[in-house]
């Protein structure tokens, strides 16, 4: 077919595009274009040019003959030749883009024929070798070629997905599961190749790529598990014991899991799974980390960052300090998005402040109002001059000032110790045990040696499960419980009854504190949540939600306004008491919470964990001031700053009453001094540990654990704890 009979490539003016030729069809592709002639059937006469240069029209008869015929016409008007001329220009620029569109059409086509051509060989040589394959019994060949086709098709896929589009993101993450199935090997190669390469890679990005490895390292496994390959999962998890420096309190928790039931009952598999990962590392870590990942094909390494990690990017340099940047999974809330959102009240109680008495409304809140807050309770005449001579006595504490230390060992308690608490002025002592039993002594009683001496206390029953915790009021007179029978109760220290069983959690309840003003309660326990209460109502009036796992311990804020908890999920969360909202997230630990302090003023807290590490936190900037190491890895049980706030005591398993020097911690933080440490010792088992210079002077017991360590008024140091002789 010519261009004459398809009509393309030759426009015609538009009057002239109307007319038909007489004798030929031909006719109407022929026209003249500027002065220049086109080709044109014979059969066309010459068209008549019009002066000035305007192009010949071509007019259409209006009688009713099938026929028509073409004419010249007379000189127009300068007007009429000008509007005539303008639509010459269109089919002039047509003329010279239609053949490059033309061009560029046949080669796209050529392209996709080539391409379709190519396609369709190589699927019918992929054919012919999986056919060879099955006809000489090569299955495992004939099976790995089969996952390679899949996987050159879900990269082609890949690549033709927005990243943007969840949706495509949950197809490409569904491909690469489907594929890789049948394949675990395949997993641990890719994690291996990853980890050898984050591990060799330089000193400046070291630090951060490793950040990455842990949590990848756990979902393999249970992806392992999951689809039903213990005995590779075993061998993984055997291969990567060097996580347990870091992680061994979830690594031990998840080396018994075998099968895909045991996955769905472990909680920390569960933590994992439920929630996302967060890791931090600078925008030149992340680009290396992505461009490995891609240029190694490590697809389904990619698929889980997607969908179980949170890669928060930062400015400024690599860090070199791997455990600084840790930062446990903290569910849907976001630390930043909570810290900067809140502004901490430093100043007095709620009750004081009527700005603060106007708390916002939010759902649910309504029908449990807080109960009219108290005034601080009215001292008597031997209250104020008790607290005048202890003012008066009272010791300045520093660096070269150290506390007298008074130690309590409790014999023969045969493991069934739980927990000793002392009152406010320092005469009595309640220990909580196994038994369900309560025991109290008395230090100033008249015959306090000689109780003490024969082991006669005043002992509490009431509870029906082993008691964790006990609690007494700023004025001595009662007594708080918590138990595993999940209920709370108040007890009377004068007639040594219960007088009221506060009922509402749903598990064994950890620990309980009063508030400073003693009208308030508060609760932490095995069912992920905190309550606070006060003595007047069965019920609690908040319940503190947001922690992952179990809450470990509770402490009120110097001011009343705020509860801060401690939990197994790493974190410690700051409630406000007015609205129930939490106000505050610290996450840097590596191992669960297990000890909480908040110093006088109540700027700065401590938190200590059971890898032996204590964090100094920062209340209003929510940022960590000061990681101190006492060079042993046993669990911290207790913490207390002195009455000036100046020095720390900590006690923990491994039978030792430390000091430390806070001023010196913040010091250093505020003058950006980089981390360093006053020794570093390797103990039996080739662990290195590691004592910060903050730490003072270190008193070790014999066989006797701490349990208890307290600052009384005057700045006296108790510590209790169970003595354990050798079997």
């Amino acid at each position: 077919m010519n261009d004459g009979d398809s009509g393309s490539g030759r426009p015609t003016g538009a009057v002239g595009a109307q007319q038909a030729a007489p004798t030929s069809t031909a006719s109407s592709s022929s026209s003249g274009v500027g002065g220049v002639a086109l080709p044109c059937a014979p059969a066309a006469p010459p068209p008549t040019m019009v002066s000035g240069g305007a192009l010949p029209t071509m007019s259409t008869s209006s009688s009713s003959s099938s026929s028509s015929s073409v004419t010249s016409l007379p000189p127009p008007s300068t007007q009429t030749t000008t509007m005539m001329m303008m639509p010459s220009v269109i089919p002039m620029q047509q003329q010279q883009q239609q053949p490059q569109m033309q061009m560029q059409q046949q080669q796209q086509q050529q392209q996709q024929q080539q391409s379709a051509v190519g396609g369709a060989q190589q699927e019918a040589v992929e054919d012919y070798v999986l056919a060879y394959l099955t006809q000489k019994g090569y299955k495992r060949a004939e099976h790995a070629m089969r996952q390679e086709i899949q996987l050159m098709t879900v990269e082609k896929a890949a690549a033709a997905m927005s990243v943007d589009d969840d949706a495509s993101k949950a197809k490409l993450i569904s491909a690469i599961n489907d594929i890789t199935d049948s394949n675990p090997h395949k997993l641990m190669e890719n994690f291996n190749s990853l980890k050898d390469w984050a591990t060799t890679s330089l000193d400046l990005y070291k630090a951060e790529l490793e950040l990455i490895l842990f949590p990848l390292f756990v979902h393999c496994f249970l992806d392992l598990v999951m689809k039903g390959c213990s005995d590779e999962a075993r061998a993984f998890m055997d291969q990567n014991r060097d996580f347990e420096n870091l992680n061994s309190s979830d690594i031990h928790k998840l080396q018994s899991i075998s099968t895909p039931q045991q996955l769905l009952e472990n909680e920390t598999a569960r933590l994992f799974r439920e929630n996302r990962y967060i890791v931090k590392m600078t925008s030149l870590s992340f680009e290396l980390l992505v461009n490995f990942l891609h240029t190694h094909k490590l697809m389904q390494l990619v698929a889980m960052i997607s969908q179980h990690i949170t890669i928060k990017i930062t400015s400024g340099k690599p860090s070199s300090t791997p455990h600084e940047d840790y930062q446990p999974m903290t569910g849907p809330d976001i630390p930043d998005k909570i810290n900067s959102k809140h502004r901490i009240c430093w100043g007095s109680t709620y009750s004081q402040t009527d700005e603060l008495t106007k708390s916002k409304k939010i759902p649910g809140v309504e029908d449990t109002p807080l109960p009219k807050p108290v005034s601080p309770p009215k001292l008597t005449v031997t209250a104020e001059k008790l607290l005048s001579d202890d003012e008066a006595r009272k010791i300045a504490l520093s660096s070269t000032a150290l506390p007298s230390i008074c130690f309590f060992s409790f014999l023969y308690t045969h493991s069934g110790l739980n927990h000793v608490g002392f009152s406010s002025e320092a005469n009595l002592a309640v220990g909580s045990f196994s038994d369900s039993s309560i025991r109290i002594w008395d230090f100033k009683s008249p015959s306090a040696a000689s109780a003490i001496a024969s082991n006669a206390t005043e002992s509490l029953y009431g509870h029906y499960g082993p008691v964790y915790a006990t609690s007494f009021t700023p004025d001595n007179k009662w007594l708080l419980s918590c138990s595993e029978d999940n209920t709370v109760r108040l007890w009377s220290l004068a007639t040594h009854t219960n007088v009221v069983c506060y009922k509402g959690h749903q598990a064994p309840v950890w620990d309980v504190q009063f508030s400073p003003l003693g009208f308030y309660f508060a609760t932490a326990s095995h069912d992920r949540t905190a309550r606070l209460w006060t003595t007047n109502q069965y019920a609690p009036i908040r319940i503190f939600v947001g922690h992952l796992s179990d809450v470990n311990i509770v402490r009120f804020h110097p001011n009343v306004n705020y509860v801060l908890t401690g939990s197994s999920d790493k974190t410690i969360r700051m409630w406000e008491v007015s609205t129930g909202t939490c106000v505050r997230i610290m996450a840097a630990h590596t191992h669960s919470v297990g000890a909480l302090a908040v110093s006088p003023e109540g700027r700065i807290i401590a938190s200590a964990a059971d890898d032996g590490d204590i964090i100094l936190w920062d209340l209003g900037t929510s940022q960590r001031i000061k990681t101190l190491h006492s060079g042993s890895n046993t669990p911290v049980y207790s913490l207390d700053f002195s009455a000036e706030g100046t020095l720390l005591a900590s006690g923990g398993a491994d039978g030792a009453v430390r000091l430390w020097d806070v001023n010196k911690a913040l010091t250093a933080a505020s003058a950006d001094v980089p981390m360093h440490y006053a020794s570093s010792t390797t103990s039996a088992t080739g662990t290195q540990s590691r004592t910060s210079p903050e730490l003072l002077e270190t008193f070790y017991t014999k066989k006797t654990p701490v349990f208890q360590v307290n600052f009384t008024r005057r700045n006296l140091l108790l510590a209790a704890g169970p003595f354990l002789p050798k079997r």
